[in-house]
Parts: structure tokens; C-alpha cells; sequence
């Protein structure tokens, strides 16, 4: 399982825009200051020593992780979210400290972030070669068991667990209240602003700064046409793979996830104004995007006892405009670059995983097959293993973390 990933095909180029990117501020004016965990040097020392360094790293953002028993699902995931470049630097620079939120009963106590902070700046420390992630793996499966064993995972649900924990972990809200949403007659300018605040109201984060954006869900009854409209909040794109094909674009996926649903037979819709199941359309579009986009490709599909993989290659690009998707009134400004893959390589069995990280010092791509770091050609990035595609439109200095 752990063998290294055949290598892929040529791709087109990767060339992010030079254009300057919106910073997010995060407001703290207002917040009461919380107590900084004290680490004392024999402390740090033993957790330092915990991770099993090996000297000789190629730079910063440029060390390895360790496979500790079919955990390349983990450690592929670490790097993309560690290639982050304005969320490491919240936590290098200490700023998560301030918003630990150590007693929200949805959280884990700060545990979860306190432990991928002191990761993430193990990576950046540019000391390493490699090291092992035993402390962050341990506490991530005492919160989630089916992550504390040997047995390969999916990186997906690796990803959609860390985000929730440390959404959770460094929830600004300290109490939150129950908050009923009713939309009638309203125009959905106005909906989609209050409910936006409303989920604001109980998610407060860097997770929701950064990665969350917002759906309209529109259902109508195919008797009577009421029209049912929500909003609610997302951080990942799940875009579906055309069956039958074997090459297909980014952008056709994101135009069959925006596509409308037929409700019928056993998903018959319980319409409002006719009090019985009927015949409905539903679509889901995207109402606004946030700063750093996340695609999940399904590649793995599940019906009944029938199961697959899919291998669709799917034609990305460095530079991808969102604009034309978006149906609120907020438009991206810009487009968005990619910085960061996850690759599955295998089948529904079993296969490894590696990741493909933009590195914002050397301006390069560098592939994280677990412990190894090498370099990879930007025309080589895209393959049909590609499996999560991390974009951002956020300008980020590096620099200003080596100081």
C-alpha cells in the first residue's frame, strides 16, 4: 500500500496570476485576550523529540511525514492543509492561542488545534528532513476511532474531520443560541444575508473566514410551483465524475453539481402548500465562494453492494474563474490558483496516497510521498489520481514568517 505512485501524465501548465489577492483581517478588537498554554523547555524538548526528527531538510514548508501504518491518507491531507500559506502563518505567528475556545462541547479542548499548530511549525522550521506525526495521530483518534488504528482511510474524510476540529477548537462564538430561520416572500438577496449572519452568530472561525462559502438550495413542487428556497453554508465542492467518460473537465463537474435534481418515485418532496408528496426539482447553486476553495472529486462512488473507483482524468487548471458560477451578487474579483492536490493512486481495494504542494518560497511544486520530498514539474501535476484541488485567491508573503 505504501509503494511509490506510478508517475502521471503531462498536463498543461500551471501559472498563477501575479494579480495582488484580498488579505483577510481577522478582527480582535473586541475579544478578550486568553491565556497562552506555558510550555516549559524540558516540554518542548520531549515533544520535539516525540516527532522523530531527521536532520536535512530541502527549506521550509519542505519536510516530510512519516508513514506510521498506512497513514499516507493523513500525512497527504497535513501537507495540503499545511501549504496553506495564510492559514500556517496564523498559527506559526501564535494567533490561534487567542482563540482557543477551550470549553465548546463541540470541540476537543484545544487539543486538535494545539497539536497541528505545533505541527505545522515543525514543517515550516526548514530543520527537517522528516518527521513522525505519533502525538497528532494519537489525539486525533482518541476524538475519532475509526483514524486511531492501521487501516487506510480517505483522505477526504480526513480533511472534513481536522476542519470541523479546528473549526470547533477555535470557535470565536463562547455560547451559542438556537436560531430559527424562516424565509417568506423574501427576496434572496436579503435571505441569503441573514442567514449568512446567522450562521456567523454560531460559527466564527479562521475555518469559516477562509474556507466557507454558501449554497442556495431551491426546490420546486412540479403540481403547484411553490418554490422553496434555503441558504446554507459549505467548505468543499463534492463534484461529481461523468460515468462512461475517461477524460473530463473541471468545469463540466462543477456544471453537473449545479445542475438540477429530479425528485420522484421514493424521493418524492413533501411540498408545503400541498401537504403531500410530490414531484420536485431541486438545484443546488453556489451563492458565494469563499477565499480558498476546496474540490473534492468523487471518485468513489457506493450503490448497494456495488462499489468503484472511478479514473476519470479531469483537465484542471492553475488558474481557475469561478465568476461565471456564481449566482449572488458578491462575484470573485479574481480567479482563483492552484497550490495543492491530494492524489489517490489505486482502486477501491486499497492504494496509496501522495500530495502535490506549491512551495510559496521556491515558487515550485514539490510532490509529499509521505517521508520523500522531490520536485515535480508543473506540467505534470495532473493526473487521474488527482482527488482533492486546494485554490486560493489570497495573497500570501512568506517571507514575513522567517522573521
Amino acid at each position: 500500500p505504501n509503494a511509490p505512485p506510478n508517475a502521471p501524465p503531462n498536463a498543461p501548465p500551471n501559472a498563477p496570476p501575479n494579480a495582488e489577492k484580498p488579505q483577510p483581517t481577522f478582527d480582535r478588537s473586541t475579544k478578550p485576550r486568553r491565556r497562552q498554554p506555558i510550555m516549559t523547555a524540558e516540554q518542548h524538548r520531549r515533544r520535539v523529540e516525540a516527532l522523530q526528527p531527521v536532520f536535512g531538510a530541502l527549506g521550509p514548508a519542505l519536510t516530510g511525514l512519516k508513514n506510521l501504518g498506512n497513514t499516507c491518507f493523513m500525512n497527504s491531507t497535513l501537507q495540503c492543509l499545511s501549504s496553506t500559506g495564510v492559514l500556517a502563518g496564523y498559527f506559526i505567528k501564535g494567533l490561534y492561542v487567542q482563540d482557543i475556545n477551550y470549553t465548546n462541547p463541540f470541540g476537543m479542548g484545544g487539543e486538535i488545534a494545539e497539536q497541528f499548530g505545533f505541527l505545522v511549525k515543525s514543517l515550516w522550521s526548514g530543520q527537517y528532513k522528516h518527521i513522525a506525526p505519533r502525538e497528532f495521530k494519537s489525539t486525533i483518534g482518541r476524538f475519532a476511532q475509526q483514524f486511531s488504528g492501521t487501516s487506510q482511510q480517505d483522505s477526504q474524510e480526513f480533511l472534513a474531520f481536522l476542519m470541523d476540529g479546528l473549526h470547533e477548537d477555535l470557535n470565536r462564538v463562547e455560547k451559542r443560541e438556537y436560531i430559527e430561520e424562516e424565509f417568506v416572500e423574501v427576496p434572496d438577496k436579503e435571505a441569503a444575508e441573514k442567514s449568512w449572519r446567522n450562521h456567523k452568530k454560531r460559527n466564527d472561525s479562521i475555518i469559516v473566514d477562509l474556507f466557507q462559502g454558501q449554497f442556495r438550495s431551491t426546490i420546486t413542487c412540479q403540481a403547484c410551483g411553490y418554490r422553496s428556497v434555503t441558504f446554507d453554508a459549505f467548505m468543499y465542492l463534492s463534484v461529481p465524475l461523468p460515468p462512461g467518460s475517461s477524460r473530463c473537465s473541471l468545469e463540466n463537474c462543477i456544471r453537473m453539481f449545479t445542475k438540477e435534481d429530479f425528485l420522484t418515485g421514493d424521493n418524492k418532496w413533501v411540498c408545503v402548500k400541498c401537504k403531500q408528496p410530490r414531484d420536485a426539482c431541486k438545484r443546488i447553486e453556489i451563492w458565494k465562494l469563499p477565499p480558498i476553495l476546496l474540490i473534492h472529486l468523487k471518485r468513489f462512488s457506493f450503490e448497494g453492494m456495488w462499489r468503484e473507483k472511478r479514473q476519470n482524468l479531469v483537465d484542471f487548471k492553475g488558474v481557475l474563474d469561478m465568476s461565471s458560477y456564481v449566482i449572488g451578487g458578491a462575484k470573485p474579483s479574481q480567479p482563483y490558483s492552484l497550490y495543492a492536490i491530494s492524489n489517490h493512486y489505486g482502486n477501491i481495494a486499497g492504494g496509496h496516497y501522495t500530495a502535490y504542494c506549491l512551495n510559496p518560497f521556491k515558487n515550485k511544486f514539490y510532490c509529499f510521498d509521505d517521508h520523500e520530498v522531490r520536485t515535480v514539474e508543473s506540467n505534470a501535476i495532473m493526473s487521474s489520481a488527482a482527488y482533492l484541488l486546494f485554490y486560493t485567491t489570497v495573497e500570501f508573503t512568506p517571507q514575513s514568517l522567517l522573521h
